[in-house]
Protein backbone atom coordinates (compact mmCIF):
# COMPACT_ATOMS: atom_id res chain seq x y z
CA UNK A 1 0.00 0.00 0.00
CA UNK A 2 0.96 3.88 -0.20
CA UNK A 3 3.91 4.24 2.54
CA UNK A 4 5.13 7.98 1.42
CA UNK A 5 4.02 11.22 -0.45
CA UNK A 6 6.45 14.05 -1.14
CA UNK A 7 5.50 17.35 -3.36
CA UNK A 8 8.23 19.20 -5.47
CA UNK A 9 9.22 22.56 -4.02
CA UNK A 10 7.47 24.30 -6.91
CA UNK A 11 4.24 22.33 -6.02
CA UNK A 12 3.48 21.48 -9.58
CA UNK A 13 4.68 17.36 -9.04
CA UNK A 14 4.32 14.72 -6.27
CA UNK A 15 5.33 11.56 -5.73
CA UNK A 16 3.73 8.57 -4.30
CA UNK A 17 5.67 5.80 -2.72
CA UNK A 18 3.98 1.86 -2.39
CA UNK A 19 7.06 -0.53 -1.67
CA UNK A 20 10.00 0.12 -4.56
CA UNK A 21 7.44 1.68 -7.19
CA UNK A 22 7.18 5.55 -7.14
CA UNK A 23 4.54 7.37 -9.05
CA UNK A 24 5.22 10.98 -10.24
CA UNK A 25 2.14 12.60 -10.69
CA UNK A 26 1.04 16.23 -11.89
CA UNK A 27 -0.47 18.16 -8.83
CA UNK A 28 -2.89 20.39 -10.95
CA UNK A 29 -4.83 17.17 -13.05
CA UNK A 30 -3.84 14.11 -11.17
CA UNK A 31 -2.23 13.03 -13.69
CA UNK A 32 0.60 10.04 -13.62
CA UNK A 33 3.65 11.43 -15.30
CA UNK A 34 5.88 8.77 -14.64
CA UNK A 35 6.19 5.35 -12.55
CA UNK A 36 10.03 4.60 -11.20
CA UNK A 37 11.06 1.35 -9.60
CA UNK A 38 13.48 1.77 -7.01
CA UNK A 39 16.41 -0.71 -6.58
CA UNK A 40 17.10 -0.37 -2.92
CA UNK A 41 16.25 -2.36 -0.46
CA UNK A 42 13.85 -1.43 2.68
CA UNK A 43 13.32 2.32 1.43
CA UNK A 44 11.95 4.76 4.50
CA UNK A 45 12.25 8.60 2.87
CA UNK A 46 12.31 9.91 -0.55
CA UNK A 47 12.21 13.93 -0.89
CA UNK A 48 11.94 15.23 -4.64
CA UNK A 49 13.74 18.43 -5.70
CA UNK A 50 12.24 21.94 -6.66
CA UNK A 51 11.14 20.59 -10.06
CA UNK A 52 10.93 16.96 -9.47
CA UNK A 53 14.08 16.42 -11.90
CA UNK A 54 16.06 15.12 -8.91
CA UNK A 55 14.81 12.65 -5.76
CA UNK A 56 16.60 11.34 -3.20
CA UNK A 57 15.54 8.52 -1.54
CA UNK A 58 17.28 7.01 2.05
CA UNK A 59 17.44 3.48 2.67
CA UNK A 60 18.48 0.78 4.99
CA UNK A 61 17.70 -1.29 7.83
CA UNK A 62 18.48 -0.99 11.93
CA UNK A 63 22.30 -1.58 12.39
CA UNK A 64 22.62 -2.46 8.84
CA UNK A 65 23.45 0.78 7.95
CA UNK A 66 21.88 2.93 5.34
CA UNK A 67 22.20 4.66 1.62
CA UNK A 68 21.54 7.54 0.41
CA UNK A 69 21.06 7.99 -3.26
CA UNK A 70 20.27 10.80 -5.91
CA UNK A 71 17.99 9.72 -8.63
CA UNK A 72 17.54 11.60 -11.57
CA UNK A 73 13.59 11.06 -12.42
CA UNK A 74 14.13 11.52 -16.08
CA UNK A 75 16.06 8.95 -16.18
CA UNK A 76 15.30 6.73 -13.42
CA UNK A 77 18.97 6.44 -13.21
CA UNK A 78 21.14 7.02 -10.07
CA UNK A 79 23.18 9.55 -10.38
CA UNK A 80 25.29 8.59 -7.01
CA UNK A 81 25.20 7.06 -3.60
CA UNK A 82 26.46 7.80 -0.19
CA UNK A 83 26.81 4.78 2.69
CA UNK A 84 26.16 5.69 6.68
CA UNK A 85 25.59 4.28 9.58
CA UNK A 86 22.30 6.18 9.43
CA UNK A 87 20.52 9.22 7.49
CA UNK A 88 17.16 10.66 8.74
CA UNK A 89 16.66 13.68 6.68
CA UNK A 90 17.61 14.96 3.17
CA UNK A 91 16.68 17.47 1.52
CA UNK A 92 17.78 18.96 -2.56
CA UNK A 93 18.55 22.66 -2.72
CA UNK A 94 16.40 24.28 -4.87
CA UNK A 95 18.66 24.90 -7.36
CA UNK A 96 19.00 21.22 -7.48
CA UNK A 97 23.38 21.81 -6.98
CA UNK A 98 23.36 20.36 -3.55
CA UNK A 99 21.90 17.39 -1.21
CA UNK A 100 21.87 18.24 2.29
CA UNK A 101 21.66 15.26 4.48
CA UNK A 102 21.89 14.97 8.45
CA UNK A 103 21.09 12.39 10.90
CA UNK A 104 20.59 11.25 14.16
CA UNK A 105 20.63 7.90 15.91
CA UNK A 106 24.32 6.63 14.74
CA UNK A 107 26.01 8.74 12.71
CA UNK A 108 25.16 11.85 14.18
CA UNK A 109 26.19 14.18 11.23
CA UNK A 110 25.33 16.68 8.93
CA UNK A 111 26.68 16.50 5.29
CA UNK A 112 25.96 18.68 2.07
CA UNK A 113 27.11 17.20 -0.99
CA UNK A 114 27.68 18.27 -4.28
CA UNK A 115 24.60 17.40 -6.39
CA UNK A 116 26.41 16.14 -9.38
CA UNK A 117 28.81 13.63 -8.34
CA UNK A 118 28.44 13.52 -4.56
CA UNK A 119 31.17 14.77 -3.65
CA UNK A 120 31.28 15.65 -0.09
CA UNK A 121 31.46 19.51 0.31
CA UNK A 122 31.16 19.17 4.39
CA UNK A 123 30.02 17.34 7.42
CA UNK A 124 29.67 18.19 11.01
CA UNK A 125 28.94 16.67 14.10
CA UNK A 126 25.52 17.13 15.23
CA UNK A 127 22.31 14.86 16.78
CA UNK A 128 19.76 16.12 14.44
CA UNK A 129 16.29 15.16 14.51
CA UNK A 130 14.26 17.21 11.72
CA UNK A 131 15.91 19.83 9.30
CA UNK A 132 14.16 22.85 6.84
CA UNK A 133 15.37 24.09 4.07
CA UNK A 134 15.25 28.22 4.34
CA UNK A 135 12.91 29.38 1.39
CA UNK A 136 16.25 31.32 -0.32
CA UNK A 137 18.29 27.94 0.28
CA UNK A 138 20.80 29.97 1.50
CA UNK A 139 20.81 27.91 4.89
CA UNK A 140 19.20 24.86 6.45
CA UNK A 141 17.83 25.27 9.82
CA UNK A 142 18.64 21.57 11.85
CA UNK A 143 16.48 20.76 15.15
CA UNK A 144 18.57 18.73 17.58
CA UNK A 145 17.98 15.61 20.32
CA UNK A 146 19.20 18.37 22.87
CA UNK A 147 17.17 21.18 22.03
CA UNK A 148 18.84 23.44 19.82
CA UNK A 149 18.82 24.58 15.88
CA UNK A 150 21.64 25.27 13.89
CA UNK A 151 21.79 27.16 11.04
CA UNK A 152 23.84 25.78 8.55
CA UNK A 153 25.29 27.33 5.08
CA UNK A 154 24.10 25.14 2.27
CA UNK A 155 26.71 26.35 -0.30
CA UNK A 156 29.70 25.76 2.60
CA UNK A 157 27.91 23.87 5.15
CA UNK A 158 29.42 26.35 7.77
CA UNK A 159 27.37 26.62 11.16
CA UNK A 160 26.19 30.34 10.77
CA UNK A 161 24.19 30.47 14.18
CA UNK A 162 23.17 27.93 17.33
CA UNK A 163 20.92 28.55 19.93
CA UNK A 164 19.26 26.76 22.68
CA UNK A 165 15.06 26.81 22.02
CA UNK A 166 13.68 24.13 24.25
CA UNK A 167 14.85 21.86 26.84
CA UNK A 168 13.76 18.57 24.97
CA UNK A 169 14.71 17.49 21.56
CA UNK A 170 13.01 19.55 18.07
CA UNK A 171 10.77 17.13 16.21
CA UNK A 172 9.87 19.72 13.89
CA UNK A 173 10.63 22.71 12.32
CA UNK A 174 9.44 24.72 9.41
CA UNK A 175 10.21 28.72 8.25
CA UNK A 176 7.54 30.94 7.32
CA UNK A 177 7.42 32.35 3.67
CA UNK A 178 9.20 34.94 3.99
CA UNK A 179 11.83 33.52 5.94
CA UNK A 180 11.04 33.35 9.70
Amino acid sequence: GLREVAFSGDGQTFAVRAGKEVDLFDTASGTRRKTLTLTAEAVYQITLGRDASLMTVLSGAQGRGADLLLLDTGTGVVRWQKRAAYYGHALIHPDGSRVIASSGGAARYCWVFDAADGREISQFPVYAMCQALHPDGKSVAIGTQQGEVVLVSTSTGAVLQQGKLHPGKLQALAWTADGH
